[in-house]
């Protein structure tokens, strides 16, 4: 629970250097939260929802942010992420907003080769979704 905690204030600090240039639209009166599965499948790995963030996760979080202060700007980057593990050591951490336009979502994972961003809108868990860009 602590290293959630650790989390927002890292974030926040990155969004206050930084500057928040991108701001998300108002709440959709009729869009559904994005529901966050037990787990799921994507490219032949399954992904394992785990229940808090660990200390390695903020360090990880933390550097990817300091690298890519652009990313923690985005509106969607706000309180504590939903995270996913793939063995050996992959992670994935999901940020998701309701917006007029349907649910929004962003996803960073890391550990499974370069590290990578993923963001969408709809289902992020589906065989099309997301656009990735690596780093």
């Amino acid at each position: 629970m602590r290293a959630c905690g650790i989390v927002c204030l890292v974030v926040g600090a990155a969004v206050s250097v930084a500057g928040c240039s991108q701001h998300a639209e108002p709440l959709s009166n009729g869009a559904d939260p994005l529901e966050f599965a037990a787990s799921f499948q994507k490219d032949g790995v399954t992904w394992t929802k785990v229940p808090e963030m660990t200390e390695a996760d903020v360090r990880q979080l933390s550097e990817y942010f300091r690298r890519n202060p652009s990313v923690a700007e985005n509106s969607l980057v706000a309180g504590d992420p939903v995270v996913y593990a793939a063995e050996p050591k992959g992670r994935r951490f999901y940020w998701s907003a309701a917006t007029i336009e349907g649910v929004e979502w962003l996803c960073i994972e890391i550990g499974r080769g370069p590290v990578r961003m993923i963001d969408g809108r709809g289902d992020p868990f589906g065989d099309a979704a997301g656009h990735a860009e690596g780093s």
